[in-house]
């Protein structure tokens, strides 16, 4: 038992020297309010006056404390002649201090840190006193909690200590030494209200009562120490503290014990807590429960330990794929390239199983769902073409003609004018699949390219300028099909032969009835006119005939239309007929675009895109451009793998310290 807070103080220097406490050790850690006399209880406990004093915050970064009992005969290191104490601190390695130089660099350091306007750091300055008065103990002492800011301290300094505190005390395997003052009512001690927060049952709280002497003449402490207020599992203590007028006088540490001693020996109240009263009794008492926590503990540091070992020669092992030779640069980029390559490439063509389309799958959904379905609501918008501007363009068509027939040239300008609406979808799927490929490369994120940091960045760069560069000949084909479909309308294509010929069919069956009549003497006005002429213009008499025709058709009525009539319906039927045939072409065209559209954006923009990665990559990064960044990532690496092996070296270190314990 002796051996287990000592190795547990080996084992956190071992795990400090590689700038990280990576296991949660066992810990002491001590609370209360300013002036409720911790410091006091701490000097108590080492026997010695080490710590600062003054007026207001002084502790103002966590001091952590190792207390090693040595033999009464010690000889000091570095020193021909024996010493009974001393101490080190770990910034300082390798140097001893007694307690005046102690109290003195504990000052200097917390300035250095925390600086000189009050406020508090959460750097900890670690201390160790080897002692043979002291018992085997890991303390950590924090900022004592303040009210009121003063001077020019932070307006939120109670936050920040109290943040600090919490910090600490949250841990489970901290146990919570909350110091109160016995002439204050305990319902208001800061340091049980904050032990509650995290200890609710108390399982690992110690209240420790001071100033008992300073309590009110008839009034004791013994209802606080039986626990009839506050039960704490780990119970109370009750010390008496060094009043100012012993710091004063430079009243000894020692006497002072004395005095706390004889105080409790007899006094009437506390003779049946004695083993609760005194700074004596309280050292033990912690040394144990300290002992007791790492008994139970010790399985499950070891276990940490372990799997931390595991990792860490996991992570080293990683580096196994790279050359020995750290000048061969050639070697290292193309072995990231084909592994940037290879997970760009699987990524498009087999993404893994997740609950969101990602990768090949998001593409081919943007080619099937997305640019498919545009097409196709376009197409059936075809039959929303307004009859007027289908009326125009037949009439522009003829020219100065008469309008006997359906001019060809307004079939084509009017699918023409379609088929150039194509273009926008078209390049707008260029841009979602531009898209997602570089969502793809962002993503990319493999183990073995996250170690080379600066080079991982620089292939990023250069994927997306790749991709950038697919892009531009993509919009150029994808626009030169559009315009391809644009030149020239294929009206004996196999799929627009019978449109076609039930549109010619339908407009002979009809001519016969709509055709004007032919007049039977040349016309001696305007007015008489009977072509079908695209500028003329109607008579009053004609147009208020085809009105009355048109809004009030008498049934079973035999009088011939006037041929006002029959061209206005003429022209309405050419209207209906023609949008009928615009739609079936227009299907052709959409039909031939949702299927090369996609062919091509991904031959000139996928494709290529992988093509261009895997064989241009590196020789962009093995150019003179990037062979700065090159060396250093590799520099870097080596860094990396120097701290993985320390970190190895220190973790085993570790378990061997534990493995002692029997």
């Amino acid at each position: 038992m002796d051996l287990l807070i000592p190795s547990i103080n080996k084992t956190h220097d071992v795990l400090s020297s590689i700038g990280e406490e990576m296991v949660e050790l066992p810990n002491i850690v001590v609370i209360g309010s300013q002036s409720s006399g911790k410091s006091s209880v701490l000097e108590n406990l080492v026997g010695r006056d080490f710590l600062p004093r003054g007026t207001g915050i002084v502790t103002r970064c966590p001091l952590s404390i190792q207390l090693h009992n040595i033999p009464n005969i010690a000889q000091k290191p570095g020193s021909d002649s024996p010493i009974n104490e001393w101490g080190e601190f770990a910034h300082i390695p390798q140097k001893t201090f007694d307690f005046a130089q102690i109290k003195q660099q504990i000052s200097q350091e917390t300035m250095r840190i925390a600086g000189s306007n009050k406020t508090v750091s959460s750097e900890e300055i670690v201390l160790k006193i080897f002692s043979p008065n002291v018992v085997n103990l890991r303390l950590v002492d924090l900022p004592g909690i303040a009210k009121v800011p003063v001077g020019n301290q932070p307006a939120n300094i109670e936050e920040c200590i109290r943040n600090m505190i919490m910090t600490y005390i949250s841990r489970p395997n901290s146990i919570i030494l909350a110091v109160s003052a016995a002439n204050t009512d305990l319902a208001n001690s800061d340091a049980l209200k904050l032990a509650y927060t995290v200890d609710p049952l108390g399982d690992r709280t110690i209240g420790v009562i001071t100033k008992l002497d300073l309590m009110d003449a008839g009034t004791d402490a013994l209802e606080i120490l039986k626990g009839n207020l506050f039960r704490l599992k780990l119970g109370y203590y009750a010390v008496l503290n060094r009043s100012q007028r012993d710091n004063i006088k430079n009243v000894s540490i020692q006497e002072s014990l004395k005095h706390e001693e004889e105080y409790f020996k007899t006094h009437s109240a506390y003779k049946s807590v004695q083993h609760q009263c005194g700074t004596r009794n309280l050292s033990i008492a912690l040394s144990n429960i300290l002992n007791n926590s790492i008994k139970t503990q010790l399985p499950k540091i070891r276990a940490t330990i372990q799997r931390q070992l595991i990792d860490t020669r996991q992570a080293l092992s990683s580096y196994s794929f790279e050359t020995k030779s750290v000048s061969d640069k050639r070697q290292i980029v193309i072995l990231l390239s084909n592994d940037f390559y290879r997970r760009y490439q699987k990524v498009i063509f087999k993404p893994k199983n997740t609950q969101e389309i990602y990768g090949g799958g998001r593409i081919n959904y943007i080619f099937q769902n997305i640019f498919a379905s545009s097409l196709a609501n376009m197409a059936d918008s075809i039959c929303e073409i307004p009859r007027e501007q289908v009326l125009e363009t037949i009439r522009n068509a003829s020219g100065i003609f008469p309008i006997l027939f359906l001019p060809k040239s307004a079939f084509e300008i009017l699918i023409k004018s379609r088929i150039n609406l194509l273009r926008k979808p078209c390049i707008a799927c260029v841009d979602l699949v531009y898209s997602e490929l570089i969502s793809i490369i962002n993503g990319l994120k493999p183990s073995k390219i996250v170690k080379y940091e600066r080079i991982y960045q620089e292939m990023i760069r250069i994927s997306t300028d790749i991709i950038e560069q697919c892009r531009t000949p993509c919009y150029e084909l994808v626009n030169n099909l559009i315009t391809i479909e644009h030149s020239y309308i294929n009206f004996d294509h196999p799929d627009f032969i019978a449109s076609k010929q039930n549109f010619e069919l339908a407009l002979t069956n009809s001519s016969d009835d709509l055709l004007p009549t032919k007049p039977q003497a040349p016309p001696r006005t305007k007015k008489g006119t009977t072509y079908l002429d695209s500028n003329d213009t109607s008579s009053a008499e004609e147009d208020e005939d085809y009105k009355k025709n048109a809004k009030s058709p008498v049934v079973g009525d035999s009088k011939p239309l006037s041929n006002a009539v029959k061209r206005k319906e003429l022209l309405k039927f050419y209207a209906d007929k023609l949008v009928n045939l615009i739609f079936a072409y227009y299907k052709i065209v959409i039909k031939s675009i949702t299927d090369i559209i996609p062919k091509t954006i991904n031959l000139y923009l996928v494709d290529k895109s992988i093509e261009l990665i895997q064989a241009s990559m590196p020789i962009r990064l093995l150019s003179s451009e990037y062979e700065e960044v090159l060396n250093e990532s590799i520099s870097g690496v080596e860094a990396e793998k120097n701290v993985l092996e320390v970190k190895i070296k220190s973790l085993t270190k570790a378990m061997q310290i534990l493995n002692e314990i029997k």
